[in-house]
């Protein structure tokens, strides 16, 4: 999964990002379980907590199966309203968008 898995695997995206140039990341999540989305919006709130991103996007998970693009469509669900509470009070204000 192209999703975070370790603090500091995020770390290095960050600094690989920064030694180019980027003043200003969001971290996107791709599409994936909701228990693996919680993970990583643990490891990226962190993050952010320490002002290293300026906030998390998800793609998807609750997106059209139809029009999915790069999404794995074997991860995508319904809508969830309890996993989305969860995804942002996880994200502790830094979630931005999701798509």
């Amino acid at each position: 999964s192209p999703n975070v898995a370790t603090a500091q695997e995020a770390q290095v995206a960050v600094d690989e990002h920064r030694r180019h140039g980027t003043t200003t990341l969001v971290a996107s999540l791709v599409t994936a379980p909701g228990s693996k989305l919680l993970a990583s919006t643990d490891i990226l709130a962190e993050l952010a907590d320490a002002d290293e991103l300026a906030g998390i996007h998800y793609e998807g998970p609750f997106i059209s199966k139809d029009h999915c693009g790069a999404q794995n469509p074997a991860a995508i669900v319904p809508p969830d309203p309890a996993l989305t509470a969860e995804l942002l009070t996880r994200g502790r204000g830094h979630v931005k968008t999701m798509t």
